[in-house]
């Protein structure tokens, strides 16, 4: 029985994610400018691989607008990169070893470390779905762990924090399923294109979704302290001003 109709379900499952990103924006004032900062810049990103890569063959959920790219997706597209960077601070109570500044000359030596990583693995991924026709699940995921390589061999000293990461944001993601499977249980086979992926299931989730969010979190566990240089250590050691 459906408490609210299948527009509202993924709806509610973005508002899930909203609401654990403003949970630790509240609790890191030295945090909020790397996660809206993150959050940014990958909005862009998520909001054309949904539109052109996952929606093609992965799913097709609807929207509370009825459009193709609705409200939830910017929702999740700007909380799930800086959810990802924090996780396993948040748990372990690590923080930066200082604070984190946003200035020209900084955002420019970011950029200088990020450009060749998401280079590489954007267009590794188109290459792999456009030229050589494999599903979106498998040619994005391959992007995220090269990306993630290249992260891990230049920084090995993030590769706690990225292990962590991957598998707290699949333990942080599996409340949302629920929340589908609960307000509107048939809303998972409605909206997953079972007939083009696997079709197994984890506790009701697919399990391309699982593998989806331990990636993610593995790429971003160590995405600002790769990119903008610093080093985490404990909470009670980190100087900055709050």
């Amino acid at each position: 029985m459906e408490i609210i109709p299948q527009k509202y379900a993924y709806l509610a499952g973005s508002l899930y994610f909203l609401a654990v990103w403003l949970a630790f924006f509240w609790k890191w004032p030295n945090r909020r400018l790397p996660m809206a900062t993150i959050g940014a810049f990958f909005i862009g990103l998520g909001l054309f691989a949904e539109y052109f890569w996952w929606l093609s063959d992965w799913w097709h959920p609807k929207t509370f607008t009825g459009t193709k790219i609705g409200i939830e997706d910017i929702i999740l597209s700007f909380t799930l990169p800086g959810i990802s960077v924090l996780i396993y601070k948040f748990f372990f109570k690590k923080d930066l070893d200082g604070k984190f500044e946003l200035d020209k000359g900084t955002f420019i030596a970011a950029a200088q470390r990020y450009l060749p990583i998401f280079l590489i693995s954007f267009v590794s991924a188109i290459i792999l779905f456009s030229a050589f026709h494999v599903h979106s699940v498998i040619s994005t995921s391959v992007g995220m762990m090269i990306a993630s390589l290249m992260v891990m061999i230049r920084r090995k000293d993030l590769l706690p924090a990225m292990l962590w990461s991957a598998f707290l944001m699949v333990v942080v993601s599996i409340p949302a399923y629920f929340i589908f499977i609960f307000l509107s249980p048939g809303s998972i086979d409605a909206f997953w294109n079972f007939s083009q992926i696997t079709g197994y299931k984890l506790t009701g989730i697919p399990i391309e979704d699982i593998l989806w969010f331990a990636l993610a979190g593995f790429l971003m566990g160590g995405i600002v302290e790769y990119g903008f240089d610093y080093r985490l250590v404990d909470e009670k050691n980190a100087r900055y001003e709050a």
